[in-house]
C-alpha cells in the first residue's frame, strides 16, 4: 500500500474524456466526483489512482475551468463578443491585483474606477471581482480565466496535445525550413513513420489529414510566417504588400472607409434635360457595415465634398431624413470616428483636411496605391448599391453591350429623376432597406441589429458643439493680413468687423507680423458654398470667429459661381475692353446660364417629340392589324359588286393604253 498519492483535493482530471473533481483525499482512498450530472462518485486506492495516471487511464488536463478542459486558442482567433468580455474582466482583475493590498483603496473604489474608465454602464459587484481573481490565479494569471463557459461549451479539442506536439516538431524541422519542398503529404508520412516507433506507438496508428495540417500551420504560424520561413524575408513583404489585410475593428465608429464613384444613374435638371451622371460618396462603418454618411453632388471629387460626407457622418441623421417620404426605419448612426481609411489620390492629401483630422483626433489610413483591397468594405457596398437599387432606377446605366444589343435601353433618353429626387431614393433604399438587410459578412446578421448592440457598450464619441463642427470640417483655408480699416482681403472683397479690428490692435503690440509684411497675419476659413464670410482664427486664443462682408452680392455665392463670374469679366474686358466688378459679373453669368438653359429646353422638347413620334410609329409598325366589323362589312359588300360589274362586262375590250410590253 502506498502512502503517498499524487492526487490534491479540488484538482481536476479526465476519465473517458469526462472531467472529474478530487472530493476527498485520506486514510488510503481518492473520491472523485464527476462535474456533469448523472454519474455517482469514484472510489480509488492511493496505488490505483497513481497507477491509472500514470498509464493514462485518467488524465491531468492543462488548463480548465469550471471542469471544462480549455482548448488552445490564440486571442485573436476568438469572437469579438467573447474578446471583449475577456477585456472587460482583464481590466478589473488587473486593477484588484495592483491596488488589494493597498489599505487607504478598497475593492468598491477599484470597481468604480475601472467602470468609469471603460465607461462601463454595468460594472461587476465587489464579490465578482474577487471571485475572477482567485480564478486567475489558478489559472496562473492567464487571460484563460476569464473566458465565457457558453464558450467553452462549444469549443473542442480536435487533437491530443502529444500528438500535436509531434506534428508541431515535424513540421518545425521538415517542413519551416528555408528552401524546403516537404508538403503536406510527406509531413503525414513522416508522422507515420514516427507513429511505428515504440516510444510513440500509444498515440495511435493513423496520422492528421492534410486538413488538419493546413489548420494547424495557420493558426500557429499564419501565411506570413510560413512564407518568411520557407522563401525568405523578400517573399514575406510582396505576400504582405499583395494581401493588404488590414486591421480588424471591434466596435462601431472605430474605423470608417470612404470612398467616391460616379453614379451609373443619369439624372435631368427642372427642365428634363439630361444633364449627366453625379458622383455618389459613401462612408461605411467597417464593423457593422453601416452606411454612416453619403453625398450626392455633380462637383468632382474634392476637399469640400468630403469634408460634407464627413460632416453628415458625425451629425445625427434626423436633419438629413426631415421632408422625405417613405421613411420606415432608423438611421442611428453618429459619431466622431477614431480612424477613416482613404484614397492615395489628392484631395485625401490636402492640408485642410490633415488639419480637420487633427483637431477631431481622428486618425487617417491611407490606401497602398494600386491596392484597393484595403478598403473592401466600401468597395462592396458600392456594388450592392448597384445591383439592388440603382438597376431599378429609370436612366440607369446599362453594360454597353446590353446597349449595343438593346437601343431602347438608352439612359439619356430614360432618365426622369432629378438630384433632388434621386437623394431621396437613396436615402429610403439606406434606411429601408440597406439597414436591416441580413448580411453574410455578419454572420446574416442584420447591420442596424450590430450598430445597436456594440453602441450599448461602446457608445460613439461626439463630444464638440455643432459650431465647432461648421468652422473645422470647412474646406477652405487661406492667410491673409488684416489691413487697417479694411480688413482681410480675399476673393475680389473685404471681410471686416470690430472684432478683426481689436484683434489687429492686439497683434499690432505684440508685433505678430509675417516677414517682409508691415501687418499682422491671421489664418482662416472658408465655405465653398458661401463666400458672404470666413472664420478667422486668433492666433492668441487658437478660436474662430465670423467675419462678414460688406458687399450682399457675396452673401450665399459659391466658389464655382465666383470662378465663372470671374472669367467672364477677363472675356469682357479682353473683348469690349469694360470693367465690370464682381457682382455685375455674377448677374451677367446667371442671365447668360437661364439662357442657356432656356435654348436647351427647346432642344430637348423637340427631342422629345422626335422620339415620341418614333416610338409611335414603331409601335404602329409592331403592333398586329385588326378591322373593325363595319370596315370588314363595307369592304366585302364592295368586292361581291365589283365582281357582279366585272361578270357582266367580260365581253367588253379593254383598252390597256400603250405598252412596251405589247409591242414587243
Amino acid at each position: 500500500m502506498s502512502n503517498l498519492c499524487v492526487a490534491t483535493v479540488g484538482a481536476e482530471y479526465q476519465i473517458e474524456n469526462k472531467p472529474w473533481t478530487v472530493a476527498h483525499v485520506g486514510n488510503d482512498k481518492v473520491k472523485l466526483r464527476c462535474v456533469g450530472r448523472g454519474y455517482e462518485e469514484e472510489e480509488f486506492s492511493y496505488f490505483d489512482f497513481n497507477a491509472a495516471v500514470y498509464e493514462g487511464d485518467i488524465k491531468i488536463p492543462k488548463l480548465a475551468k469550471n471542469g471544462v478542459p480549455l482548448p488552445d486558442l490564440n486571442f485573436v482567433d476568438l469572437p469579438s463578443a467573447t474578446k471583449s468580455t475577456i477585456y472587460r474582466c482583464n481590466a478589473y482583475v488587473r486593477k484588484y491585483a495592483v491596488d488589494k493590498h493597498k489599505r487607504s483603496i478598497t475593492t468598491s473604489q477599484v470597481v468604480d474606477t475601472v467602470a468609469k474608465k471603460l465607461e462601463d454602464p454595468d460594472p461587476p459587484s465587489t464579490r465578482t471581482v474577487e471571485r475572477w481573481y482567485s480564478k486567475w490565479l489558478q489559472l496562473e494569471e492567464h487571460w484563460m480565466a476569464f473566458i465565457p463557459a457558453s464558450f467553452l461549451k462549444n469549443a473542442k479539442v480536435r487533437m491530443d496535445h502529444c500528438r500535436n506536439d509531434l506534428l508541431i516538431q515535424i513540421i518545425e524541422d521538415k517542413y519551416l525550413v528555408f528552401g524546403s519542398n516537404f508538403s503536406y503529404r510527406d509531413i503525414q508520412d513522416a508522422f507515420e513513420t514516427k507513429l511505428n516507433l515504440p516510444e510513440y506507438r500509444h498515440l495511435g496508428r493513423t496520422a492528421p489529414s492534410t486538413a488538419t495540417i493546413g489548420r494547424r500551420l495557420d493558426k500557429v504560424y499564419g501565411k506570413i510566417e510560413i512564407v518568411m520561413r520557407r522563401e525568405g524575408e523578400a517573399a514575406a513583404n510582396r505576400m504582405l504588400e499583395s494581401l493588404g489585410e488590414p486591421e480588424r475593428p471591434t466596435r462601431v465608429m472605430q474605423i470608417l472607409e470612404i470612398d467616391e464613384t460616379i453614379a451609373d444613374c443619369f439624372l435631368v435638371d427642372e427642365y428634363g434635360i439630361p444633364i449627366g451622371r453625379p458622383t455618389l460618396v459613401l462612408i461605411v462603418d467597417v464593423f457593422s457595415k453601416m452606411i454612416v454618411g453619403v453625398c450626392i453632388t455633380f462637383r468632382a471629387p474634392s476637399t469640400a465634398v468630403i469634408m460634407k460626407t464627413i460632416k453628415m457622418a458625425i451629425m445625427p441623421k434626423d436633419s438629413v431624413l426631415e421632408g422625405v417620404e417613405g421613411i420606415e426605419g432608423d438611421w442611428p448612426c453618429f459619431g466622431i470616428p477614431e480612424s477613416i481609411r482613404t484614397d492615395n489620390i489628392r484631395h485625401y492629401w490636402s492640408e485642410a483636411l490633415g488639419d480637420a483630422f487633427f483637431d477631431l483626433s481622428i486618425e487617417q489610413e491611407h490606401s497602398k496605391v494600386r491596392k484597393p483591397k484595403g478598403k473592401a468594405t466600401v468597395e462592396r457596398k458600392f456594388l450592392t448599391t448597384n445591383i439592388t437599387h440603382l438597376n431599378r432606377l429609370p436612366g440607369y446605366v446599362e453594360e454597353i453591350r446590353n446597349r449595343i444589343l438593346d437601343t431602347g435601353l438608352d439612359p439619356e433618353k430614360n432618365a426622369i429623376l432629378t438630384l433632388k429626387e434621386f437623394k431621396e431614393h437613396m436615402f429610403r433604399w439606406i434606411v429601408n432597406d440597406n439597414n436591416y438587410k441580413k448580411t453574410s459578412g455578419l454572420n446574416n446578421r442584420r447591420p442596424i441589429d450590430v450598430w445597436n448592440e456594440s453602441a450599448e457598450f461602446y457608445v460613439p464619441r461626439l463630444d464638440r458643439p455643432l459650431e465647432s463642427l461648421d468652422v473645422t470640417l470647412l474646406a477652405g483655408v487661406g492667410e491673409r493680413t488684416i489691413q487697417s480699416g479694411k480688413g482681410v482681403g480675399y476673393k475680389s472683397t473685404h471681410y471686416s468687423s470690430p472684432e478683426l479690428m481689436r484683434l489687429r490692435a492686439q497683434l499690432m503690440d505684440k508685433k505678430l507680423f509675417r516677414k517682409g509684411f508691415l501687418n499682422p497675419s491671421v489664418k482662416f476659413r472658408f465655405d465653398s458654398d458661401n463666400l458672404g464670410y470666413i472664420c478667422v482664427q486668433d492666433p492668441i486664443t487658437l478660436e474662430y470667429f465670423k467675419v462678414w462682408t460688406n458687399d450682399e452680392s457675396y452673401h450665399g455665392l459659391s466658389e464655382p459661381l465666383y470662378k465663372c463670374a470671374k472669367e467672364l469679366q477677363a472675356l469682357i474686358r479682353k473683348q469690349d475692353g469694360k470693367y465690370v466688378d464682381v457682382a455685375e459679373a455674377v448677374c451677367l453669368t446667371k442671365s447668360r446660364l437661364v439662357e442657356m438653359v432656356g435654348g436647351k429646353h427647346k432642344v430637348a422638347h423637340r427631342k422629345k417629340m422626335a422620339a415620341l413620334k418614333e416610338r409611335m410609329e414603331q409601335k404602329e409598325i409592331d403592333s398586329p392589324f385588326v378591322e373593325e366589323g363595319i370596315a370588314f362589312a363595307e369592304r366585302i359588300n364592295k368586292k361581291v359588286d365589283n365582281a357582279e360589274y366585272s361578270t357582266n362586262s367580260s365581253e367588253v375590250d379593254l383598252d390597256f393604253g400603250p405598252s412596251s410590253y405589247l409591242e414587243d
